[in-house]
């Protein structure tokens, strides 16, 4: 091959041979991200769940102001004998705590437990009445009532998961209400509405109404002093 020849070639093979090498270590780079992100993958999997990964559960269904009913919600409800209704899947639990209240010498009475979407805008307009009925305007009106009961399709009420806990036939005494505060966690019960998460949970203090969400996470959000809301946001793991 010529002199001429041989140097107008080289420069080309060079750039192949470099363009080659170039190639290669990027695919290196990239099998070895892979590689250490399934690694990384793998241990949060077995270690620490993702976040929100536990929390597909029934049990954990989010329900308030910015987390409306699921479109097409429907609980199996089970009937209790003084005819409130309640998702049948609480029914053992609640028993069990009612039980043991009564061997302790407090008697509860669900005042409250499922409702429908109709009765739940039934109680709304008859609430934001009373407020207009006192000379409010239409939007103070409704910013009280909301304070007091959820706006139809965001009350946990509709899910059939919380109950509105009372003496029985009375109103709550304080004596029902600090055994509750103590006992209802082992049941899977929690206070839904406390005063001191009103600007998390956008309803003020309720200390009747309590909602279910399992044993594990009843226990976890009384240890971390968390709300349902808190809970969620940090992928129900305490």
């Amino acid at each position: 091959m010529p002199a001429a020849a041989y140097n107008t070639v080289m420069p080309k093979r060079k750039t192949k041979r470099r363009v080659r090498w170039l190639r290669l270590l990027i695919l290196m780079c990239i099998l070895t991200t892979s590689a250490f992100l399934s690694i990384v993958y793998l241990e949060n999997r077995e270690g620490r769940p993702e976040p929100f990964s536990q929390c597909q559960g029934w049990n954990l269904l989010l329900v308030n102001r910015d987390h409306p009913l699921p479109e097409g919600y429907e609980p199996t409800l089970l009937k209790l004998s003084n005819g409130q209704y309640v998702d049948e899947r609480i029914y053992p639990e609640l028993q069990a705590m009612f039980d043991e209240a009564r061997s302790q010498g407090i008697r509860l009475y669900v005042r409250s437990g499922y409702r429908s979407n109709e009765k739940q805008q039934e109680l709304f307009a008859k609430r934001k009445q009373t407020y207009l009925d006192k000379g409010m305007s239409e939007e103070e009106a409704e910013a009280e009532t909301k304070k007091w009961v959820s706006v139809p399709g965001t009350s946990e009420h509709e899910t059939g998961l919380a109950v509105d806990i009372n003496t029985e036939k009375k109103r709550l005494t304080q004596q029902t209400a600090d055994w509750l505060h103590m006992h209802a966690a082992e049941y899977g019960f929690v206070q839904r509405y406390e005063e001191s998460k009103s600007a998390l949970t956008g309803v003020n203090n309720e200390p009747w109404h309590y909602r279910y969400v399992g044993a594990e996470a009843a226990r976890q959000m009384a240890e971390g002093d968390l709300c349902l809301e808190e809970y969620v946001a940090r992928g129900c793991r305490y």
